[in-house]
């Protein structure tokens, strides 16, 4: 018969219920009922080609077909053949199963492309991916994040550039100076690390052989006439023009070119969110017909605003174009989803049937086959009967979560939005919405909607509690496991624990001058002694008394210490005449009139009940920071004397040097300053193997005793070939340093396995963390990226520069007695930045990030050539059906939450750490130009099409970059205020700081005295005192620049922070509108336009003219016209027979425990409404 216009549009009604859209594309591709379009429906000679296309067609975007997943009508097909009564899976057959399996390969590969970032050739009708050098602009169509994500990389490079060559002249300050080859601790250290440091603070100025006073009114360079101190406030300053720098350029990125290229793109593409609102706090029920009409009553509620707002009837009538409701589904959508997927592997195992039998394979395998076509088929059903209660409700009787308008002209929605803009801030400022604006008294919440293709159908019926309850419950595990990662790297350390440096209890103390003739630290050098004071206290306070000890000089008899004119206390203030001088003063190794004592000539001090000496004041007639005093802890138990000198117990001529502790060296600099006593922490004396002897007689630990520990670093710094396992085990340095060889070889191996450890951690986070926020049911695909992205930042951050620098943290028994103690938090080497934590713990730091730059490049690059064709052809190696292979054979996603993400964490080390370690820049810029390359490559040549990432992923980037500037003047504070790397004086902030930190410069001055020579015992005592006293320290003049932005900065995210938490008052929203409305007054004002211009077609034309075109572009709210859920819209539809779900309950009852709660209940509603007729049929593929 011939087709008429009511026929075809019934025609086209029933073919978009029921998924065939073959010829339905067809007709909107060529707007018109041709030949082409009803080819497959009649005989060509009937149609009527006068005949309009419907209207209805134009209701949908040709995206919602045209890119349908080829496996959705396959999945459909099996719906109905599977499950049909009386079919058996056995006896299904296709005319593809038995296909060569390589013809099936490629198709899948052809698959694979077209869904790739590639163009359609003509000439041939295949697809080939594009080139690599692309246009950024062309990138562009797969979503304006994208495009803004490669030009953030391109413009970042070029940025690090410009702040590297800013950074040279700080460069050539610290690669001018010596001070790694000034000392011996550092100049004995790796020649690369060595190399690494030079370029750091950590080399800054010279100072050869000098003590901490000395360090501070060091020179730039040996040969230079310039202090350091006169330079450190310049290097300040650029320092502050880095910052500034970087700040502008984010400045410039966020604020005009997101905007700016976001504008063009959406001027030269009609999308959906250009006509639409999202609208919720609606009513989830109306009354029973009311509700039946909600989408009605919804359009009828906005025409009647858009008639308040001034529009005329008939205008606000044709106004609001479509009304798509939220349906309260309860999560059953994505449930839905996953019956597609078990109907694919269902296929699979009936064509591995199929292939077995062909093949005559053994009757077992055939078996096995066929069960799990049961098992995949009774799983189906199971789902059916889980799905149960949702299926017995109507579409339209389903509860409302929220609602999307489409208005037909884009100046509706503008004016709708800000018509609802001040009640939009809070659920506050909705209380006082005006009558008008209430649906069914009910106020309500109109935004911009975002992309229909952005949309998450399964999550927007979770309610805001739930979605809240799955996102702080993801937020914990994810920040536990961060806190475990922390804690394995911080308990694997690579950076060895402080050597204890505390003062022991001796019974004898001794001071003297070494003999010797290189002058250095104190050897060879005259001292001459006025007056000593001894104190257990670490400030000198309650001194001893001298009648509590006896003092000795050389050979002579001991005498009351208050019969010694060293500890009278009467030549404290004048010393012009020294009470003893030592025998170097006379060019011997004897003391003037006292006699031999071995080969020094001493001060000892006797005393009847050990102490622990830890202050000790000395007026010398010569004093200064050259002249130094030596000190060593004894005990008489080992002291035997008779006529021929001072023997051991063992018969051995007793020495200072192997019977004693030797402690660090003094500088004598006036009687009015304290001197800490402390272990010496380096090891410079040279330990003889009769020391150690005595060492392992007295109990001493190789690793922490101080003579076996410094024996064991001399020997194997000497033969490094001590540390090979088996190499001179009769050497009496391999079998003492056993102990230590093994601590020092497993503290190396931890240190590489350390950066290896970090950067698979990451690598497992980056996964972990993915699939946690998915759990977050968020609403739509960018708020999920925006989850992933900032939490993977601060995982990868953690990690990569943090973890590092508190591993290197010694934060003296702070967190004894805790948790964290046993993890060894808090217990590294450095308590404060020295040029030995350049040399170890920045070198490292630097090698980490490195490291981490090199892999978050080259991964993508890997994965691409390697990874992802392996784990091709693993997981296809015996697959047969097409629809598998090609689903399998699809390219990996190009996650854009996970690029910004990990090349943010690269950011963030590079800035925060940068005023110490200027090569990071460089670095910086290197990373930016390959990764760039790199991430073209995998997206172009290794990825399938991103899924349109919009502006909002690059936005939320560029406004955590200022943070990296926040935490690089923060460190930059702390270690340009270190007198002992960037020595300079008081700045005119000050007073202010003083108040801020609450300590005077005095008591400054005082706790820095106490704790630079302090053991690590009066350390403990007084870090609490010293992190203050390091507080003050930012008040220097070489951090005034700096300490004045970080000032700023802290004041302008206080009034953001405060802002943000009175964003709910009514008169707090309306300040935001009006500082909006100047901002983009200002912008205009300056020629910079950000806001693109309204569209001037309709809805109803720029539908009419994508179908025209074919462009895939989604035009529609309605969730059955969003491919991506085609598989749930046909699952709603999907019949099973109340037979095979009873059967598939008794297979179910038989096998599992737990099957007997489930019952049917009653007929299948759907089956229900299949047996009665009461409700329309579903239609067959087959019509």
């Amino acid at each position: 018969s011939r087709v008429t216009r009511s026929d075809l549009q019934t025609l086209l009604q029933h073919l978009e219920r029921v998924g065939e859209s073959a010829l339905l594309t067809a007709a909107l591709k060529h707007n018109s009922l041709s030949e082409a379009g009803v080819m497959e429906a009649c005989d060509p000679a009937d149609v009527d080609v006068n005949v309009p296309a419907s209207p209805k067609v134009t209701n949908y975007s040709t995206r919602a077909f045209t890119n349908k997943p080829a496996a959705s009508a396959h999945r459909n097909e099996l719906r109905h053949k599977f499950f049909a009564p009386g079919v058996e899976l056995t006896e299904l057959e296709h005319e593809d199963d038995l296909h060569e399996r390589k013809e099936k390969i490629k198709k899948a590969k052809q698959h694979a492309v077209a869904g790739g970032c590639s163009t359609l050739d003509e000439t041939t009708g295949e697809y080939k991916l594009k080139p690599l050098r692309t246009p950024l602009a062309d990138l562009g169509q797969y979503g304006v994040g994208v495009q803004l994500y490669f030009e953030y990389l391109w413009f970042l490079g070029l940025l690090f550039l410009v702040l590297f060559v800013f950074a040279i002249p700080q460069m050539y300050w610290f690669a001018s100076g010596t001070l790694l080859e000034d000392f011996d601790e550092t100049k004995s250290q790796n020649f690369f690390y060595k190399l690494m440091a030079r370029f750091t603070p950590g080399n800054l100025g010279s100072c050869l052989d000098c003590n901490e006073q000395e360090m501070t009114e060091r020179r730039m360079s040996r040969d230079s006439d310039q202090f350091l101190k006169d330079v450190t406030p310049t290097i300040g300053v650029l320092d502050l023009f880095q910052c500034l720098i970087f700040l502008v350029f984010v400045a410039w990125f966020q604020l005009h070119h997101i905007p700016y290229v976001a504008r063009i793109q959406d001027e030269a593409h009609v999308t959906g969110a250009d006509f639409a609102i999202e609208v919720d706090m609606l009513p989830r029920k109306l009354p029973d017909q009311e509700h039946r009409n909600y989408a009605k009553l919804l359009k009828d509620h906005f025409v009647k605003v858009l008639k308040d707002l001034g529009y005329g009837d008939s205008e606000a009538e044709s106004g609001v174009g479509e009304v798509a409701l939220i349906r309260e589904y309860n999560g059953s959508i994505s449930k839905f989803q996953s019956q597609g997927d078990l109907l694919e592997h269902l296929d699979e195992e009936r064509i591995r049937y199929r292939l077995a039998k062909h093949e005559g394979k053994d009757e077992k395998v055939i078996e096995q086959h066929k069960k799990a076509m049961q098992d995949y088929k009774h799983k189906v059903l199971l789902l059916e009967v889980s799905l149960k209660d949702q299926n017995e409700i109507e579409e339209e009787d389903r509860e409302v979560c929220g609602a999307f308008v489409m208005f037909e002209k884009e100046p509706y929605k503008q004016a709708v939005i800000k018509k609802y803009a001040p009640s939009a801030s809070s659920a506050l400022a909705r209380q006082v919405q005006s009558e008008p604006l209430k649906f069914r008294r009910h106020p309500l919440h109109v935004v911009q909607a975002c992309e229909p293709t952005d949309l998450c159908w399964e999550n927007l019926d979770y309610g805001w509690g739930w979605h809240m309850l799955r996102k702080i419950a993801t937020m914990t595990l994810s920040i536990s496991l961060l806190c475990f990662c922390v804690f394995l790297l911080n308990f694997l350390r690579s950076e060895a624990a402080a050597v204890d440096t505390s003062s022991q209890k001796h019974d004898f103390w001794v001071f003297y001058a070494e003999s010797g003739d290189d002058g250095m630290r104190g050897k060879g050098s005259c001292l001459e002694l006025c007056e000593m004071r001894l104190s257990t206290e670490a400030d000198c306070g309650d001194p001893l008394k001298a009648s509590e000890f006896t003092v000795q000089t050389g050979n002579q008899l001991p005498v009351q210490g208050t019969n010694h004119p060293l500890f009278d206390g009467n030549n404290a203030n004048d010393c012009t005449a020294p009470t003893w001088r030592s025998a170097t003063c006379n060019g011997q190794n004897t003391a003037s009139a006292t006699g031999n004592f071995g080969d020094y000539g001493f001060v000892g001090v006797q005393v009847d009940e050990p102490f622990a000496l830890k202050c000790l004041q000395v007026a010398s007639k010569e004093g200064g920071p050259k002249q130094k005093m030596k000190v060593a802890g004894c005990h008489m138990d080992d002291m035997n004397r008779n006529a021929s000198g001072i023997y051991d117990d063992q018969g051995r001529e007793w020495a200072l040097h192997t019977h004693c502790t030797v402690y660090h060296d003094l500088p004598l600099l006036g009687f009015d300053k304290m001197h800490g006593v402390r272990q010496e922490e380096f090891c410079f004396d040279e330990v003889d193997e009769i020391a150690v002897q005595i060492a392992i007689e007295d109990g001493e630990d190789s690793e922490t005793g101080p003579r076996l520990r410094c024996y064991c670093q001399q020997q194997v710094a000497a033969d490094p070939l001590l540390r090979v396992p088996g190499y001179r085990r009769d050497n009496v340095a391999s079998k003492t340093c056993e102990d230590y060889i093994w601590q020092v070889n497993q503290a190396q191996v931890v240190k590489i396995g350390g950066i290896v450890l970090v950067l698979i951690l990451n690598q497992i986070l980056l996964a972990v963390f993915a699939s946690m926020d998915a759990q977050g049911k968020y609403r739509t695909n960018s708020d999920l990226a925006n989850s992933q992205m900032v939490n993977l930042f601060f995982a990868e951050l953690v990690n990569t520069a943090v973890v590092y620098f508190l591993i290197s943290l010694n934060m003296h028994s702070t967190f004894d007695g805790t948790f964290l103690s046993k993890l060894r938090f808090g217990d590294g080497a450095y308590d404060d930045v020295s040029p030995m934590w350049f040399i170890t713990s920045g070198s490292n730091l630097l090698i980490t990030i490195g490291c981490q730059a090199v892999c978050t490049f080259a991964f993508p690059v890997a994965w691409v050539l390697t990874v992802d064709p392996l784990i091709r052809w693993v997981t296809t190696r015996n697959t047969h059906s097409q629809e598998l292979l090609n689903e399998k054979h699809e390219l990996p996603e190009w996650t854009l939450s996970l690029r910004v993400a990990e090349n943010l964490v690269i950011v963030f080390c590079v800035m925060v750490y940068s005023s110490c370690f200027p090569l990071l820049y460089l670095l910086g810029a290197v990373y930016c130009f390959f990764s760039y390359w790199s991430d073209k490559y995998a997206l172009i040549k290794g990825s399938r099409q991103p899924p349109g990432y919009t502006k909002q992923l690059l936005s939320r980037a560029a406004s955590m970059m200022p943070f990296a500037v926040l935490f690089h003047l923060a460190f930059t504070l702390w270690v340009f205020g270190s007198q002992m790397l960037f020595p300079s004086d008081w700045g005119s902030l000050l007073r202010f700081t003083e108040g801020l930190v609450r300590m005077s410069k005095d008591r400054y001055v005082e706790i820095m005295e106490i704790f630079k020579d302090a053991g690590l015992d009066v350390k403990a005592e007084y870090y609490s005192g010293f992190t203050k006293a390091r507080m003050l320290d930012i008040a220097r003049s070489a951090n005034s620049p700096s300490y004045l932005l970080f000032l700023a900065m802290l004041v302008y995210y206080g009034f953001v922070f405060v802002f943000y938490l009175l964003r709910p008052l009514p008169c707090v929203s309306n300040l935001q509108d009006k500082i909006g409305k100047l901002w983009q007054g200002l912008l205009i004002a300056i020629k910079v336009q950000t806001k693109a211009r309204d569209e001037d077609e309709t809805l109803a034309a720029a539908k009419q003219r994508l179908a025209e075109r074919g462009e895939p572009v989604l035009l529609s709210y309605d969730f059955k016209a969003n491919p991506k859920y085609e598989e749930a819209v046909e699952a709603l539809s999907f019949n099973p027979s109340e037979a095979e779900i009873e059967k598939a309950l008794e297979k179910e009852r038989s096998t599992s425990a737990f099957s007997s709660r489930l019952s049917i209940g009653g007929p299948s509603p759907r089956g229900a409404e299949a047996e009665t007729g009461d409700e329309e049929k579903p239609v067959s593929a087959s019509v």
